[in-house]
């Protein structure tokens, strides 16, 4: 069962405002389940002593499991542009805001609960996902096998700069709090935390009115993040939660170069360096983590006297991508340093299409893969190749 309900009242030209709540549940009975459960009861006790006696057989049903989702999101749209007409003749502030893109605003809470062999049915409150995490934890009495809400608040604005460029940043922030069922009925808690900020891209593009040369396009930026977990034990006799911290940083870099005309001829390269640091229980790992590729398109003309039967020319696509994580773990106390993963991917990848007729395109594919793992002293190669037709077709009825 699935419910939605959306509101997007309209107050102004610069302020947008949109509510939205979405709901599912889902409930499965097995008939292959290996054994029927037993309704809540005393057994050996009058049914008029107890409202259900599970002793009586008739009274076994099949287990259900049953999932319940809550997702609620109020989102804005501030229109700086627009803003700034109600404040007067400032020039400087018109000239700012006509180079700042609407802010967009939002926050979302979504709650999540799931019961495993539930012998009884959910209320209509959790069916219809109304109420707050407390409902979703202990449903009739029962608690939860899991339960979990997760809340959100981002934040996104771009400004135009001169010649082309932009400047985009983004923030975000999540915490979760989750609830997993103990043998002793109880619930332990996993909560996070983890902050995107700064998230930051500049781009530049440029495209030529005339001329060979079709468009070149450039980007950078850096993105900083922290998270925060704490993990519980399998009991508060083992002892209190162990806390876990990650801090990441991203430095993406890459461009684009394409020319027009006939052959359609483009370049395209990208590099990406992130640094991770995560400090666990008795221990520091460091990871450096390395992405390049690289990719070219172009289109082929075959001559009609070669008798392949092609309607169109061949659009060609090659592409080479290298991925590399190394990890090295610290122990804090001796200072000993030893390298825990070293391993990666190298793949090359292209690609060949021509329409054969007006309804059917014609594909070769083509890739070559070799992971490797340096601490195993493992390497794995595999060449792949594949052929499509796709056939295109439609009817006109009256």
């Amino acid at each position: 069962m699935v419910a939605s309900v959306g509101i997007a009242p309209v107050f102004s030209t610069w302020f947008k405002p949109r509510a939205d709540v979405e709901t599912q549940y889902n409930m499965l009975r097995d008939p292959n389940a290996a054994s029927f459960l037993s309704l809540p009861g005393v057994i050996g006790v009058d049914s008029v002593l107890a409202t259900r006696d599970s002793a009586n057989l008739l009274q076994r049903v099949l287990p259900r499991r049953m999932t319940a989702a809550q997702t609620a999101t109020a989102s804005s749209t501030i229109d700086v542009a627009a803003l700034s007409r109600y404040a007067g003749d400032s020039g400087v502030l018109h000239r700012f805001a006509a180079h700042l893109s609407p802010i967009d605003v939002s926050v979302t809470r979504s709650l999540l609960s799931a019961l495993d062999a539930s012998p009884v049915d959910a209320p209509l409150a959790f069916q219809l996902g109304v109420g707050g995490a407390s409902s979703f934890r202990s449903i009739n009495g029962m608690t939860a096998t899991t339960a979990g809400q997760t809340d959100m608040l981002s934040a996104a604005s771009t400004i135009l700069l001169p010649f082309g460029g932009a400047l985009e940043n983004r923030y975000r922030r999540t915490t979760t709090n989750n609830w997993i069922a103990r043998l002793d009925s109880t619930q332990a808690r996993a909560d996070g935390e983890q902050t995107y900020f700064p998230d930051a891209r500049l781009r530049w593009s440029y495209r030529p009115s005339g001329g060979t040369l079709s468009s070149i396009e450039a980007s950078t930026g850096f993105t900083h993040s922290d998270a925060t977990v704490s993990l519980p034990s399998l009991s508060d006799v083992l002892g209190p939660s162990q806390i876990r911290r990650s801090h990441s940083e991203t430095f993406p870099i890459g461009g684009s170069i394409a020319w027009g005309g006939r052959a359609g001829l483009s370049l395209g390269s990208r590099f990406a360096h992130t640094n991770r640091v995560d400090s666990l229980p008795g221990s520091v790992a460091r990871s450096g983590i390395d992405e390049l590729g690289f990719d070219f398109g172009r289109s082929f003309h075959v001559p009609e006297s070669l008798g392949l039967g092609l309607r169109s020319d061949v659009r060609t696509r090659a592409g080479l991508t290298r991925n590399r994580l190394t990890t090295y773990v610290t122990d804090p106390l001796t200072g000993i340093r030893s390298r825990l993963a070293d391993n990666g991917k190298t793949q090359f990848n292209l690609t060949a299409d021509s329409n054969v007729s007006d309804n059917l395109v014609l594909t070769l594919q083509g890739s070559h893969i070799v992971t490797f793992d340096n601490n195993l002293n493992r390497r794995f190669q595999q060449t792949l190749f594949s052929t499509i037709l796709q056939f295109q077709f439609f009817g006109v009825g009256k």
